[in-house]
């Protein structure tokens, strides 16, 4: 079973794995960004008619609230 909470520097990161389409992904990114996220792990999985990724982030406990209202 993975940990769902990992501290580093004192900070509680929450792990979130999501798979997006490509487009949705980008912005995604963007708000990992915002809230001073960490990407551990982004893979690109193409299918005959689209593209997707699979992200593997790490949030910060504290700004857990604002990237859920990005």
């Amino acid at each position: 079973m993975e940990k769902l909470i990992y501290p580093i520097n004192g900070i509680n990161y929450i792990l979130f794995e999501i798979e997006l389409p490509l487009k949705l992904a980008k912005k995604f990114e963007t708000r990992i960004k915002v809230v001073d996220g960490i990407i551990q792990h982004t893979k690109y999985i193409e299918n005959f008619w689209n593209r997707n990724v699979s992200i593997k982030c790490l949030i910060p406990e504290r700004n857990i609230v604002r990237f859920k209202n990005l």
